[in-house]
């Protein structure tokens, strides 16, 4: 029976912290074979080369685990192009239009929501513009561009409001993207190799 990827993730940490493993954890579950699913595979959701914070900041942000994609060093994430992380169904929606049925909200502004194969999901928020009009959707691959980084649905300084949703429709708080995982109140900075 395959182990869920919260406990296979937890125990790979344990046995590096330990010094019992030299590979990285998403190496370490792949060695012993364990069905992560689609969200650990997940790209940055931005152009080849670039590096941004990945800001799983706690407490006070909504929903828990949501990651905010802000510049880092030289990288200014305004207006920078966003890609699918994974490949799967798109659907673009505006909080002034049609909502997706799992946002009651108005802050999200302009967002697009990429169901996977699996049934996962992820949801990029804020955007200054989309690829398609809201109500639409379109097959997406990974990196296919989806929109641009802004600050809509609020008063935001441009940034990426980025979710990985489980098929059973709640916030993984421990998303992993480029193979590395943004737990609870970490910031990390992460390269992608998004559509290299």
């Amino acid at each position: 029976m395959p182990r869920r990827r919260g406990a296979v993730a937890t125990g790979v940490a344990a046995l590096a912290a330990l010094g019992l493993t030299g590979v990285a954890p998403a190496q370490a579950v792949e060695d012993y074979g364990q069905d992560v699913g689609i969200m650990a595979t997940h790209s940055s959701p931005f152009n080849c080369g670039k590096t941004f914070y990945a800001n799983n900041w706690s407490p006070g942000h909504s929903p828990s685990g949501s990651i905010d994609w802000q510049s880092y060093g030289g990288d200014a994430i305004g207006d920078e192009p966003v890609r699918a992380t994974a490949a799967g169904t798109a659907r673009f929606y505006s909080t002034l239009s049609a909502a997706d049925g799992d946002v009651g909200v108005m802050a999200y502004g302009r967002y697009v929501v990429v169901t996977h194969g699996d049934g996962t999901r992820t949801r990029y928020a804020h955007l200054a513009t989309m690829a398609r009009s809201a109500g639409e959707s379109m097959a997406v691959s990974r990196g296919t561009r989806i929109g641009t980084v802004g600050g809509s649905g609020g008063d935001y300084a441009p940034h990426l409001h980025y979710e990985q949703i489980t098929a059973g429709g709640s916030i993984d708080t421990s998303p992993t993207v480029e193979g590395v995982t943004v737990s609870l109140g970490q910031k990390k900075a992460i390269r992608s190799t998004n559509s290299c």
